[in-house]
């Protein structure tokens, strides 16, 4: 398994996903979002190219999206599932054993605008 870097823009992306997701959904939406995303985040931190990985070399050398959508199967809990999941994960791989998180984003949004101009981490 490879060790997760998660970027401050990610971070905030988290937050604001789950802030939101209450706001509009309720505490229960949000539960079961943030069980989604974690799921997602293990999922691809054990095999970064695995199903639904996406290398984008249209919006970056070295930058790959996955949809969450691809681990909804596996986030089911106590607090549900989440039927219809509207983020991808963009990243990318540093070297053999990072995986760095760069943003989390609505699967609606333009990706290009949301890149990090230097979107390793360091």
């Amino acid at each position: 398994m490879r060790s997760l870097h998660i970027t401050a823009a990610a971070r905030a992306d988290l937050r604001a996903i789950q802030t939101h997701t209450e706001q509009k959904f309720g505490p229960a939406a949000r539960a079961r979002y943030a069980v989604l995303l974690a799921q997602a985040l293990r999922d691809l931190s054990e095999n970064p190219l695995r199903p639904g990985s996406l290398k984008r070399p249209e919006i970056g050398p070295d930058l790959l999206t996955y949809h969450i959508s691809f681990s909804k199967n596996r986030s089911r809990s106590t607090y549900g599932a989440v039927r219809t999941p509207r983020h991808l994960i963009l990243y990318m791989l540093e070297g053999d054993s990072i995986l760095a998180i760069l943003r989390v984003l609505h699967d609606g949004m333009d990706i290009r605008r949301h890149v990090p101009t230097t979107p390793r981490r360091r």
